[in-house]
């Protein structure tokens, strides 16, 4: 994605792009790409803290002992499944109906630059000047780019609300256990052992919470001013 990604830089400053719907056409495909490359190396980056992140939540299942507990977690784990099938039926028919709607069109030599085409992009990209094998290889290349960043896409959004659903049952579960606390033994060791160990879990989740905050607010954030951008754009 990243070599494609800098490919396709190279192609709008120095190609055939010249028009105006050319420029937004390249500048939304190379935005596009950017953000895949962004997810891909920043998850990359902070790889430690989504470890950590990853084993809390397996400990979390690896404990939990009271079944209504484990249904309650399980309720909030289908739908973070749901949400990566959506994720997924919603990716791949995209790609399939880009791959098999935009073959390559191997015009002759001294066509014109529209009679070529790119799975995405501008056609600019691809003027008709240039040699066949050179135009396969980026055609190629643009299409497998485009595979990588829709898999990085649904693969990043499913994870994050995964984890997300997972601390909102885990919430759940804290305000659960909080009520549970018995009144009648008001003072006893008891109970203070009780609110001792809730306010342990709180502040477990909360340290969760930031973890999955810092592993995503940037890459939301790039991700909602890009989106903004091409909105203004088109």
């Amino acid at each position: 994605v990243i070599g494609v990604g800098t490919m396709q830089g190279l192609f709008l400053t120095y190609g055939h792009c010249g028009s105006l719907d050319e420029l937004i056409d390249a500048i939304t495909t190379i935005t596009a790409y950017s953000l895949g490359i962004t997810k891909t190396v920043f998850l990359y980056l902070q790889q430690d803290r989504m470890r950590g992140v990853i084993a809390s939540t397996i400990e979390d299942w690896v404990t939990v002992t009271d079944e209504n507990h484990r249904k309650l977690m399980s309720r909030y784990a289908f739908w973070g499944r749901l949400g990566f099938t959506a994720q997924i039926v919603g990716c791949v028919p995209i790609l399939i109906e880009v791959t098999f709607t935009r073959l390559p069109n191997l015009s002759p030599a001294n066509a014109s630059v529209i009679g070529r085409t790119m799975p995405l992009g501008p056609s600019c990209w691809a003027p008709g000047a240039e040699p066949t094998y050179v135009y396969l290889l980026t055609f190629y290349a643009i299409l497998f780019g485009l595979y990588a960043t829709g898999f990085v896409y649904s693969a990043a959004d499913a994870f994050t609300l995964t984890l997300l659903l997972h601390l909102c049952g885990q919430f759940d579960l804290l305000t659960a256990r909080i009520g549970k606390i018995d009144d009648e033994d008001d003072g006893s060791s008891y109970q203070k052992y009780q609110v001792i160990e809730c306010a342990k879990r709180h502040n477990q989740l909360l340290t969760y919470m930031s973890d999955v905050n810092d592993l995503f607010k940037y890459v939301t954030l790039q991700e909602f001013m890009s989106n903004a951008a091409l909105i203004v754009m088109s």
